[in-house]
């Protein structure tokens, strides 16, 4: 196993980071780290990604970087997963083959993603 490190400096003046912002951030400002990465997973309080936001049933299940650049453009994604879906875009394109949203809730969640065909969230591909 293969241990990457990385540091963030912070200014005095600028308000300190949560955990889960800097982890947001990591891929999408370090791209060189995503090199040696087969995945990245982000767990999350949604199901994954939606083409329709108030509709539960058009979760995308497996999307490409092409396509999810299109569903970006259309304007229907909010806050809280723009930062999840610019991570994953650019993890994707240097380098990473898979880049996962998951819903953290569920029991087992990256197991079930990554053993079973159907899966539980939104797989980005380059």
């Amino acid at each position: 196993m293969v241990k990457y490190e990385t540091t963030i400096k912070i200014r005095a003046r600028e308000r300190v980071p949560d955990l889960r912002t800097i982890l947001e951030n990591l891929f999408y400002r370090k791209p060189e780290l995503s090199k040696k990465a087969e995945k990245l997973v982000y767990l999350t309080d949604v199901q994954g990604l939606y083409r329709d936001l108030n509709d539960e049933s058009s979760l995308v299940s497996v999307i490409d970087a092409t396509e999810l650049d299109a569903l970006v453009a259309t304007g229907t994604l909010r806050e809280g997963m723009i930062p999840k879906i610019a991570a994953c875009l650019s993890a994707v394109r240097n380098g990473v083959e898979r880049a996962h949203i998951l819903d953290g809730r569920i029991p087992h969640a990256i197991l079930l993603e990554f053993f079973t065909r159907e899966g539980v969230g939104t797989m980005v591909t380059p």
